[in-house]
Formats: structure tokens, sequence, C-alpha cells
């Protein structure tokens, strides 16, 4: 049995998943890293948690599905909240023109 630890650079706190160790672990962590790349996430493989005070504080995810969603929510909110504000912008951009054309009439 081990840990695997998701820890976003410069914050404090994890993601943690129980898990064993073996070639699925490793498949797993490629994978995951592939999708969210190095520049945000650490992901380490630790014995236990409370052997590593510098991760705290942990929070427990229960299956591989849960902690790839909740990783890729820490890596994209940035994108997704960049999107949010593009559309919004155009949105409000569009409809402030059919107001000004609205008005020529």
């Amino acid at each position: 049995m081990c840990y695997l630890i998701a820890k976003k650079f410069n914050d404090a706190g994890c993601l943690a998943l129980q898990t064993a160790h073996g070639q699925h672990l490793a498949d797993f962590k490629e994978k995951l890293m592939e999708a969210v790349g190095y520049e945000t996430i650490q992901l380490v493989t630790i014995s236990r948690p409370s052997a590593y005070g510098e991760y705290e504080p942990y929070h427990f995810v229960e299956t591989e599905q849960e902690f790839e969603e909740t990783v890729a929510c820490v890596v994209y909110r940035w994108i997704c909240t960049e999107h949010i504000i593009k559309t919004y912008l155009c949105l409000a951009a569009d409809q402030a023109a059919k107001l000004v054309k609205m008005g020529e009439n």
C-alpha cells in the first residue's frame, strides 16, 4: 500500500489517493502527467502521510477517477475562468452593438 500525492507547486496541501505500487500506478501517473503537464502539479508516491508533513493538509479521495478529475480541475481552473470571462465579454460586446444599432434607427 502507498499513497499517490498531487501537490500544486507553491500551494499548501495536497490531494491523496490510497493505492498500490506496480505497473498500474506507473501507467496512471504517466497518463495523468501527459494530460496536465509538468509545470503546475507534482506527483509523488509516499508510504504514509504522517511521515510527510510538508504535504499537509491532505485531502483524501476514494477513486482514481476522482483523483484525476480533481487534479485536472486544479490545473485547468484558470483556463476555465479565462474562457468564461472571454465569453461574457463577447456577449456583452454583441449586446452593446445591438443596442447601438437600435438607437441609430
